[in-house]
């Protein structure tokens, strides 16, 4: 297995985020038209952890760092577009970093539910970055985590001012969620691919309850780099909307500041867990 080079990744995922208005089913036969005002909190954690030194005596950075943030999406309603697309609006808030707010737009159709647009930073991204550090991935530099992670998930362009429409919408859910079924989810030329699979159902226990949920695998595929195999991506969907998603990236170089010597090797995961979802006012 070849090893990626990266710098030392806090990792920071892009949230896809959908409700239900009619569901009809834990057999997959339900879409997710976006209702107005509903509300979902969500647990958001970031471990990078396993770290292997190459010289044990020169420890570049603790074996375990935990991050953990509340992360609020608000279902705004429709929004339209110049050229008159219709869009469902939903926001990114984070409770303790407020002025990372995030929006993403969607369309939503009876068999598919697609991003066609986003505004904000992409990923939610903490304000500790080393000014020293750089990452490496996939051939290309990343001064901060957010930046990188942005470019794992299919987000090319980010800018807090102004909305970022996609050449292409992304099929973010291609209904029914049936066991087996197939969709591509990103595709950039030359650079990275990415598909999802419905490999699975099961019934998943969080804190905030038990849930019906079709597991969506995703496959990576990057053009320049062997290693696709070090990523890993699950996402727990049910009618209620997304439940949880567990980014883990596995072996990834860390480089030195000063060189590009490699220090050692870290693995780094992610979870998204709803804590609740409910109305976001009362009628």
């Amino acid at each position: 297995m070849r090893r990626l080079k990266i710098f030392l990744p806090i990792i920071l995922i892009t949230l896809f985020f959908s409700c239900t208005e009619s569901p009809i089913g834990y057999d997959g036969y339900y879409n997710y038209p976006l209702e107005t005002n509903i509300m979902w909190n969500y647990k958001y954690i970031i471990e990078t952890t396993n770290y292997r030194p190459l010289d044990p005596n020169d420890p570049y950075i603790p074996d375990t760092n935990l991050i953990v943030e509340n992360i609020r999406i608000l279902s705004e309603g429709k929004y339209i577009f110049e050229n008159g697309t219709v869009t469902f609006r939903l926001s990114e808030l984070p409770l303790i970093y407020k002025n990372h707010k995030n929006t993403n737009y969607y369309i939503s159709k009876p068999k598919e539910l697609y991003r066609y647009a986003y505004k904000g930073m992409g990923s939610l991204a903490f304000p500790k970055t080393n000014k020293n550090l750089k990452f490496l991935f996939n051939r290309k530099y990343f001064n901060n985590t957010h930046s990188l992670i942005d470019y794992i998930t299919g987000i090319v362009n980010t800018n807090q001012d102004s909305i970022y429409i996609e050449p292409t919408p992304r099929l973010v859910y291609k209904y029914p969620l049936t066991i087996g079924s197939k969709w591509n989810f990103v595709d950039i030329t030359g650079v990275m691919r990415i598909d999802k699979e419905v490999i699975g159902k099961e019934i998943l226990n969080i804190p905030a309850g038990s849930f019906q949920v079709s597991v969506i695998k995703w496959y990576y595929d990057l053009k320049n780099l062997e290693g696709s195999e070090d990523i890993s991506v699950l996402e727990y969907v049910s009618k209620e909307g997304l439940i949880k998603r567990t980014f883990y990236i596995k072996n990834l170089a860390l480089i030195a500041p000063e060189s590009p010597e490699v220090k050692g090797y870290i693995d780094i995961i992610q979870d998204i867990v709803l804590l609740n979802n409910q109305k976001a006012y009362e009628d």
